[in-house]
């Protein structure tokens, strides 16, 4: 969509974007006005697509099981 900026400009712009998200994420989970006020249920899901937005893994964060797929290519064999 942007193919007429130069390629640092575009990490700059990604990485503010990514920036900007985590503060909205951070602003939203402690801030009083909530979806659920009391429940952290939101506050959670909120946290997550936020992560999972910026590019963290959010399986492997929280020590999710890899499939056998990807235990076998971890082993580097094909």
């Amino acid at each position: 969509m942007f193919d007429f900026l130069p390629k640092d400009i575009k990490k700059i712009g990604t990485a503010m974007v990514k920036g900007v998200v985590l503060i909205a994420v951070g602003i939203y989970i402690v801030s009083p006005i909530d979806l659920m006020p009391g429940l952290p249920f939101d506050d959670i899901v909120v946290a997550m697509v936020g992560l999972s937005f910026v590019g963290i893994d959010i399986p492997g964060l929280l020590g999710g099981a890899r499939t056998t797929r990807a235990v076998y290519r971890a082993k580097g064999k094909k």
